[in-house]
């Protein structure tokens, strides 16, 4: 503000010195009476002012001072130069010189914060080149896993249960071990919902995504699901004391209480009385309540387990409230797909899969459906471009996209026709601007509900490469009973596709529903 009015002062005493030089005019201007001696006596006193309002904020320039700092100390000074330039010509050089301070403190720190900023582009530049280089390593790791591999998965066959729990021979031998589902979210696409799980054991780590058409649960009544004694879930037993279920052990997941342990450590219930312990609660989210009948050398006790679960121990009942209501089990027919990587000290492999659980099995006998039918859904996979000329270029991780079929289907004699399109590719930190086309195979035996497939074209932004990699299929769940030349309801697949001369690879499945 000081300078601003520096300003307003030298142009208010440029206006007097005119009307100086003029002279005559009205009594009641008393610019008339201003003699040259005073319009310059004005002007010392602004040049003055403008003067030490420029050195005394020169003077609190440090090196802690800001870009801003300095550049209203510039300011100022030019104020002060403006009404320098107002005093006589004779006064002029000497005032400059009481301002020569300024100069000198704001160039000084004006050359720190260039020094400074150098310094800091050379910083970022430096962590650009090393983020690079660390995305690059990370897509040459992956970009080999997507080629031969250096862990052998072909023998790991990864198994979805009726339950929906993922299991794989994860510790390199015959015996499964079961995969944790982790809370990072996956996209829905229709009626295909997932999600990720991971498993680490001997010096390896497993991850897979795992998409389904399974159906949603539905709130039913608690014995309905919840009432076979043999189905062996510390006993869940009806208000006449019967046994519904006969072992809490395992379902920590869907024990929970208020009074029940919390955090990190367990809980010795206190008994009353009778030597009983109650708890209101919840078994797989129908209400009830909890007795433990705790005798002198068994503690009725409850503790979290590593999954947030509540562990029972003691001799534990549950008495399912009246009306109490729990969501149905999903169905148990359904088909899967997504991809399974493993991760070792030798690098990293990825496989993708599809699989049919239950009775959704391969449609085996479409030769009587005729007509044309589309099927929508989602892929799922993980990719690797990899340029070691340009670390720039490289890029890798998971991807998810759209899924498009679209079936002609022939009859016994002439073998119909699979192809589509994969698009609104998405990475885990954003789009990204690919197609993927699903070229139909030269003979494709629908007929026998196999997708033969064909090559793959992979496109980014306008630009195509040629065909390579391939794909291929099934299709599941044939049409319901009477609707026998109806399309299957369900297609699914894997693939894999290439990009200018295997610098970028991909490997995926899909799965999509009839339209």
């Amino acid at each position: 503000m000081r300078g601003f009015k520096t300003i307003i002062s030298a142009g208010f005493l440029a206006s007097a010195l005119v009307l100086a030089g003029c002279g005559g005019g009205s009594d009641d201007d008393v610019m008339d009476d201003m003699t040259q001696s005073d319009a310059d006596e004005m002007a010392r006193s602004a040049a003055n002012t403008a003067i030490m309002s420029a050195n005394t904020a020169a003077d609190a320039l440090d090196n802690m001072s800001s870009e801003d700092d300095v550049s209203n100390v510039e300011g100022l000074i030019m104020d002060a130069r403006t009404a320098i330039g107002m005093v006589p010509k004779g006064e002029q050089a000497e005032l400059t010189l009481m301002l020569q301070d300024a100069h000198a403190a704001v160039n000084k720190q004006r050359g720190r914060l260039e020094e400074e900023q150098r310094q800091a582009d050379m910083n970022r530049e430096e962590a650009d080149k090393l983020a690079r280089a660390a995305v690059a390593a990370a897509a040459k790791t992956l970009h080999a896993g997507l080629g031969v591999g250096s862990v052998d998965l072909d023998n790991a066959v990864i198994s979805i249960s009726a339950t929906g729990a993922v299991t794989g021979a994860s510790d390199g031998s015959t015996t499964d071990a079961e995969f944790k589902m982790t809370k990072d979210m996956v996209p829905t696409h229709g009626n295909w919902a997932g999600g990720k799980y991971r498993v680490k054991a001997s010096g390896m780590t497993d991850e897979a995504a795992v998409y389904s058409n399974r159906d949603s649960s539905m709130p039913v009544p608690f014995s309905d699901k919840w009432g076979d004694a043999t189905d062996g879930v510390a006993d869940i037993i009806d208000e006449n004391g019967d046994i519904l279920q006969n072992n809490l052990t395992g379902r920590a997941s869907l024990i929970a209480g208020a009074d029940f342990a919390s955090g990190s450590g367990g809980k010795n219930h206190t008994k009353d009385a009778n030597d009983n312990v109650r708890v209101s609660g919840t078994f797989d989210g129908g209400s009830g309540l909890y007795q433990c009948d705790q005798s002198s050398t068994t503690a009725c006790r409850s503790q979290v387990d590593g999954e947030g679960g509540i562990i029972l121990s003691g001799g534990w009942t549950f008495t399912p409230a009246s009306g109490a209501m729990v969501p149905s089990a999903p169905s148990g027919d359904y088909v899967a797909y997504g991809w399974w990587s493993r991760t070792t000290s030798k690098g990293v492999d990825v496989m993708a899969f599809q699989d049919d659980i239950g009775t959704a099995a391969p449609a085996s006998t479409t030769n009587t459906v005729t007509g044309t039918a589309t099927y929508s859904g989602g892929a799922a996979g993980q990719y690797a471009i990899y340029n070691p000329l340009d670390d720039g270029d490289s890029d890798s991780g998971e991807f998810t996209a759209s899924a498009m079929l679209t079936a002609k289907f022939g009859n016994a004699t002439d073998e119909g026709t699979v192809d589509g399109a994969l698009t609104n590719f998405m990475a885990s930190d954003g789009p990204r601007p690919w197609m993927v086309t699903l070229n139909s195979g030269d003979a494709d035996n629908i007929a026998a509900g196999v997708i033969s497939g064909g090559t793959t074209v992979w496109k980014i932004n306008d630009t195509a490469a040629d065909a390579g990699g391939n794909w291929s299929g099934n299709f599941y769940n044939p049409a319901p009973a009477g609707n026998a030349g109806d399309a299957p309801m369900t297609a699914a697949g894997t693939f894999t596709s290439v990009y200018g001369d295997g610098v970028g690879r991909m490997i995926g499945a899909f799965g999509a529903s009839k339209q």
